[in-house]
């Protein structure tokens, strides 16, 4: 089965149309246009100006990896990441890195206007369901 990540690696290298990437990725139409959505939703993914063919009909829209998507598949952030945390745990006492890593969380979505989870009550636990 196709992924995102699939999708999203054969624009990194160059513009492409819904047709071509079903051609590429064998994949159908409406596989490639679900995931297309996601992606540009994820904001991962643009239109281009629309293909100009000379043939009647509605013009083919170029699809295009969005500036800054090559890091949405780099392996290199888990691995970052799980190395950051370690060395939190190991300077800071046990509860600082959660509450580092809640405050953090909070303010990313307060500058990107995402709304607040209700997964966390205020003095950061997790309710559990």
């Amino acid at each position: 089965m196709t992924t995102k990540n699939d999708l999203l690696r054969a624009l990194q290298r160059e513009s492409l149309t819904v047709e071509q990437l079903c051609g590429r990725l064998a994949v159908t139409r409406t596989a490639i246009n679900m995931q297309l959505k996601q992606l540009e939703a994820e904001g991962l993914v643009q239109r281009r100006k629309p293909l100009q063919t000379g043939t009647p009909g509605k013009p083919a829209v170029l699809y295009e990896a969005a500036p800054g998507s090559e890091d949405a598949s780099s392996s290199a952030y888990p691995a970052f990441l799980l190395g950051l945390l370690g060395t939190l745990r190991h300077r800071f006492d046990d509860d600082q890195p959660g509450e580092i890593l809640t405050e953090t969380g909070r303010r990313l979505a307060r500058e990107n206007d995402l709304p607040a989870s209700r997964d966390f009550n205020h003095d950061g636990q997790h309710h559990h369901q």
